[in-house]
């Protein structure tokens, strides 16, 4: 029972929760074109006047693609955790006919779904802003589409597993400065992993254990091309393999803090 799947609660759950998010779309595609079109315009534009390459601004769209589901985290566990804390409806769910497995992959489904959903209407903005910046044909889309949806998968994932690490409530501040901010500082959204690879190798290596790395350097790969970066295949396969490991602690965490069968 604790890993079997049920597709039709699946379904329900994450379609309930999008009747949900119907309401919220229109103010989150805002909040995230200013996001992306602010930081796309200053490197893409501004900074050029102070000797930035021309490619700059399609490196840094890159990275904010990549990284979409990231910003996601912070709202996503809030809200779990005032869950948690307050109205309890996870119970509700987990006392439905269907594994606790079953309830926590639709909520990583939904967090995944507002991530993709976000990063493809990204796309076509940054296109308009940076136009002849970003080659449509140089894309290689199959990848793009492919690392665009296993990014935001393991950022749901991710999302579950640090909430296991979050204590209540109060102790929220700490998952900026801790878990997310880190991870994508170090993950390379200001620089590609083969610039620390030249300066300092060790700390170059010790990266490769942050997940965000990966999805920098596919979304690259698929969006940019060029040598410059990791394959966009092997990053799909290694943060696979991220998901299942994160999903699978998550799983053992959340059942001593929730109790659930």
């Amino acid at each position: 029972m604790y890993w079997t799947f049920d597709w039709t609660i699946f379904k329900t759950i994450i379609q309930s929760k999008l009747q949900v998010f119907r309401t919220l779309l229109i103010g989150h595609m805002v909040d995230y074109a200013i996001w992306m079109g602010t930081t796309t315009l200053v490197t893409g534009y501004l900074l050029q006047s102070f000797g930035m390459s021309r490619s700059f601004g399609p490196f840094q769209f890159a990275g904010c693609l990549a990284t979409t589901g990231l910003f996601e985290v912070y709202g996503n566990v809030s809200r779990m955790l005032m869950d948690f804390e307050g109205d309890q409806t996870i119970n509700y769910y987990l006392m439905l006919p269907t594994s606790a497995a079953t309830v926590f992959m639709a909520l990583i489904g939904y967090y995944a779904l507002v991530g993709i959903l976000t990063a493809l209407f990204m796309l076509p903005l940054a296109k308009l802003l940076l136009w002849h910046y970003i080659s449509i044909s140089a894309i290689s889309w199959l990848p793009l589409m492919m690392i665009i949806l296993i990014a935001n998968l393991f950022f749901g994932v991710f999302a579950l597993w640090v909430t296991t690490f979050i204590k209540d409530f109060d102790h929220l501040g700490s998952l900026w400065t801790r878990f997310i901010f880190p991870i994508w500082f170090w993950g390379g959204f200001q620089f590609p992993w083969a610039t620390m690879y030249e300066l300092v190798p060790a700390l170059a290596y010790l990266t490769l254990l942050d997940p965000v790395v990966y999805t920098m350097e596919g979304t690259r790969a698929a969006l940019l091309g060029g040598a410059t970066y990791f394959n966009a295949w092997l990053c799909i396969a290694v943060l696979s393999l991220f998901c299942v490991l994160c999903f699978a602690d998550s799983m053992r965490r959340l059942k001593k803090r929730l109790d659930f069968v």
